[in-house]
């Protein structure tokens, strides 16, 4: 499907389907390696963090996602409208 919407130059289906086909392998490489993510040796429950840590980095990145996306909006509120296409592509 992903080869067909390229030769159709359908772009948002490409797309659609590239990030289609790429979770799906990164889901089966997970559930291949589960639970042994780390090294062979080391189980997942092993390689965890400390509660501590885990509230630590929760709050942090509670804090940093609405600050990205605020920067985010504000990138495209004031680059909004600056670039001009002629309907020429090369």
């Amino acid at each position: 499907m992903l080869v067909r919407a390229l030769q159709m130059r359908f772009e948002l289906r490409a797309f659609f389907w590239s990030v289609i086909i790429s979770l799906a392998a990164l889901t089966a490489m997970t559930i291949g390696y589960y639970p042994y993510m780390i090294p062979v040796t080391i189980s997942l429950t092993q390689a965890a963090s400390s509660s501590t840590t885990l509230i630590f980095m929760l709050s942090t990145i509670g804090f940093l996602i609405p600050v990205m996306l605020i920067y985010s909006g504000y990138q495209y509120l004031v680059f909004r409208g600056k670039v001009q296409t002629d309907g020429h592509i090369d």
